[in-house]
Formats: C-alpha cells, structure tokens, sequence
C-alpha cells in the first residue's frame, strides 16, 4: 500500500497541471515553459516508476 501512494500522487499532479494546461491551451492563452517542464518531468518520473514496479513484478 506505501508503494502506491507516491505514484497516486505522481499520477494526480501530472493529470491536475495536463488538465490545466490543455485548459490554457483551449482559452488560447500562451503557458510557461516552467509548468510544461514539470508536467513532463511528472510524467517522465511515472513513466519510471512503472518501469521499476513491472520488472520488480517479473522478479518476483
């Protein structure tokens, strides 16, 4: 269960500011480059931490 919080969290962050930027994006309103790089570094750091559980689970 301690293991799923961080990637809850990870996961709600990304989609919370992804959300917020397509919103700005549809409003035609220009982003900062600082959010789009947390909204990327957010989802690289997922896409780790997903990589890491799966090859525990094959591990066993």
């Amino acid at each position: 269960m301690k293991e799923t919080i961080p990637v809850a969290l990870t996961l709600t962050a990304s989609m919370a500011l992804g959300l917020w930027l397509g919103w700005l994006f549809i409003k035609r309103v220009r982003s900062n480059p600082i959010h789009i790089g947390f909204h990327l570094i957010f989802g690289v750091g997922l896409q780790l931490v997903n990589q890491a559980g799966c090859r525990a689970a094959v591990k066993g």
